[in-house]
């Protein structure tokens, strides 16, 4: 994973681009894999980890939202992603919300329900995961995937 990391480092330096994260049900983690890379300093601004409803509040996500339809779906990830970046000043977003376990939401979202958002103003996309495994296996498959997301999007 770490060569993939520095693959996405090295494309965002070479086209003078910043990302940052937001993360929920990933706690951090992503962010703590970007800064493994020496230098990260360069591509990446930094992140917030908005485990609680409230902090996903103070990123744009609207309390009757939440309410009406919990904070593991599309519009989440999207509202994180984009105001994440808007907050921080990069030029992309990312996102991580769901359900790592080992119980579900009130919404009963099932375990392993995952939801990745990725904002910048050229395109912007979330992407629905079912994970399998312990509650640490779903937060790296989904770290992974985001990993994966981000390279996509940037090459």
């Amino acid at each position: 994973m770490i060569d993939l990391i520095q693959a996405i480092g090295d494309n965002l330096k070479s086209q003078n681009m910043m990302i940052s994260t937001a993360e929920s049900l990933s706690g951090g983690l992503l962010s703590s894999k970007f800064c493994e890379i020496p230098g990260s300093s360069e591509w990446f601004a930094g992140g917030m980890v908005c485990y609680q409803n409230e902090i996903k509040e103070m990123l744009g996500v609207e309390k009757s939202f939440i309410e009406t339809h919990g904070v593991v779906n599309c519009k989440t990830a999207y509202a994180l992603a984009k105001n994440i970046a808007l907050k921080f000043n990069t030029e992309i977003g990312v996102s991580l919300t769901g359900i790592a376990g080992p119980s579900t939401d009130l919404k009963n979202t099932p375990i392993g329900t995952v939801h990745i958002g990725f904002y910048s103003e050229k395109d912007s996309e979330c992407r629905k995961f079912s994970f399998d495994g312990t509650r640490n296996q779903i937060r790296e498959k989904s770290v992974k995937e985001a990993i994966n997301m981000i390279l996509s999007k940037i090459k």
